[in-house]
């Protein structure tokens, strides 16, 4: 049924993780398209990539949250490990003491042991859209806080408020691993949709009647010349 390659999407707003996906994608049979947006700006573009194709979306963090509310197919989250929040504190400490951490939806827990392992104060910024994110970020200027670690939107609105930003690290192994995933899902959903195919055609073949039996009662159609099932 498929002899096409698979085309899936990648939306983010980190620079970073765009940059792996492109030197990913030179070794890969797929066809991936790539956007540097997030939030609520990727939503018409994930909306584009549907309608052109894409089987399965690729995105990080609120992004990807707010895609799989808006779109019919699959979005797979990009994950912020642990290492990655680390690696992004440490860097911010050489910088300033007062950190902001932008946290979509949720805060995260252990900041505390980060806080005495590098002699910084950490804030947790909660968000939901850009709206709040700006609000978020705004605030921690002004109550004197000096560096943003988070997505590449929220690198924008640090420089915008004039604190030191520090991007969300994801390695590039963790993107290559993702867009495996993104390649299984698609995989999955063209044999499901194979099948489905398959039994449709099983079903407008038949001339016969068909029972169905559903916890012990049974409704039994057959078909008239036209292929429309009739109840009996």
């Amino acid at each position: 049924m498929y002899d096409k390659k698979i085309k899936f999407g990648v939306i983010t707003s980190s620079g970073t993780i765009i940059s792996h996906v492109r030197e990913i994608a030179e070794n890969r049979d797929e066809d991936i398209l790539i956007s540097l947006k997030g939030l609520e700006e990727a939503i018409p573009i994930g909306k584009r990539m549907e309608k052109d194709g894409a089987e399965v979306i690729v995105s990080r963090g609120g992004t990807s949250h707010i895609l799989r509310q808006n779109l019919n197919i699959p979005v797979l989250s990009i994950p912020v490990t642990n290492l990655n929040i680390l690696s992004s504190i440490q860097r911010s400490a050489q910088l300033g003491k007062r950190i902001l951490l932008s946290t979509f939806n949720a805060r995260i827990s252990g900041m505390e042991i980060f806080e005495e392992l590098f002699d910084v104060e950490i804030s947790q910024g909660i968000y939901n859209d850009h709206d709040s994110l700006e609000a978020v970020i705004s605030s921690a200027e002004n109550q004197g806080y000096e560096i943003v670690i988070g997505g590449g939107i929220s690198m924008k609105l640090a420089r915008e408020y004039g604190l030191k930003g520090v991007e969300l690290q994801t390695s590039k192994e963790t993107v290559a691993s993702i867009i495996e995933d993104a390649r299984s899902v698609a995989e999955s959903k063209r044999k499901v949709q194979e099948q489905t195919e398959r039994y449709r055609c099983i079903i407008n073949s038949i001339s016969e009647g068909i029972v169905s039996v559903d916890q012990g009662q049974y409704s039994s159609y057959s078909w008239n010349n036209q292929g429309t099932p009739e109840s009996i």
